[in-house]
């Protein structure tokens, strides 16, 4: 393709164009008929004309994005409202009722050998230790 068919191609887009470049190609059969064919192919490929409006926003600016930031402003505010409900009611709540403190009793100290009595063992291992475990002399 030469450079009038890219002229073509950019007008058909929506771009701007050199006026002598689109004037030159198309003033060629050749580059008329590649005007049509373009063309149709461009309408048999499109599905909605109004989908292809919100295509030419310009590519500068991002999609906005408002969901997100109302959700997070939401969330702040129900947990301001909440930590506000729950300090003003634990600011106005009535006293709680002065109770007595328990009796407590002093116990008398048990022996000291029978604290933590032991179970009888079932089963008893006797262990020996030789200096020379491999049997060597001493």
């Amino acid at each position: 393709m030469d450079s009038d068919h890219d002229a073509i191609d950019a007008f058909i887009d929506g771009e701007r164009v050199d006026t002598g470049a689109l004037r030159r190609a198309l003033g060629e059969p050749a580059g008329l008929d590649y005007f049509i064919d373009a063309w149709m192919l461009r309408e048999a490929v499109q599905q909605d004309p109004e989908a292809l409006a919100l295509d030419r926003r310009p590519a500068a600016l991002p999609p906005r994005r408002t969901a997100g930031k109302w959700m997070v402003a939401a969330a702040l505010v129900a947990g301001l409202a909440g930590g506000y409900a729950a300090g003003y009611r634990s600011l106005t709540a009535p006293p709680q009722p002065v109770t007595t403190p328990p009796v407590t009793t002093v116990l008398a100290r048990p022996d000291a050998r029978n604290v933590f009595p032991a179970p009888r063992p079932s089963r008893v291992i006797q262990l020996e230790f030789r200096p020379d475990a491999n049997g060597g002399g001493d």
